[in-house]
């Protein structure tokens, strides 16, 4: 386990409303964090052993930004041999990620309404917030 401070995941101070929507905001952070890191991996991927222009470079840079999360996995994978293990954590914060940004308020506006609702939301949002950053730091 990694002891920097930067990769500790913050206590809530509360289980305010507003503390649910500052560790949304923080697990969405760590998976953008983790999104570019995976850019990166693609381009240096499709760029190793040539030589290529800045402005080469920074053509598939920008290309590959546009590219979802899913995509750049599969042109990882295609591009270059993924070990298991991390293969199975990116495919875990693909899922999560998906179920994060596209349903995740929806799946729990019930808890959202109550405090220890809000509580089992922010323990989940602190469990997402790990896995992003395992696998970031995996990638």
């Amino acid at each position: 386990m990694v002891s920097d401070s930067r990769y500790e995941v913050p206590e809530p101070e509360d289980c305010d409303p507003k503390e649910v929507f500052a560790f949304f905001g923080l697990a969405s952070y760590q998976v953008q964090v983790l999104e570019k890191s995976l850019v990166i991996m693609v381009v240096a991927f499709r760029c190793k052993g040539l030589h290529i222009t800045r402005r080469e470079f920074d053509s598939l840079y920008a290309e590959n930004s546009m590219k979802t999360f899913g995509q750049l996995l599969s042109k990882a994978r295609k591009s270059n041999s993924i070990p298991n293990d991390i293969d199975s954590l990116l495919k875990d914060a693909l899922l999560k990620r998906n179920w994060l940004i596209h349903h995740y308020f929806a799946d729990c506006a019930v808890q959202f309404t109550t405090e220890i609702g809000r509580r089992q939301m922010l323990d989940e949002l602190q469990s997402l917030i790990r896995i992003f950053i395992d696998a970031d730091l995996a990638a």
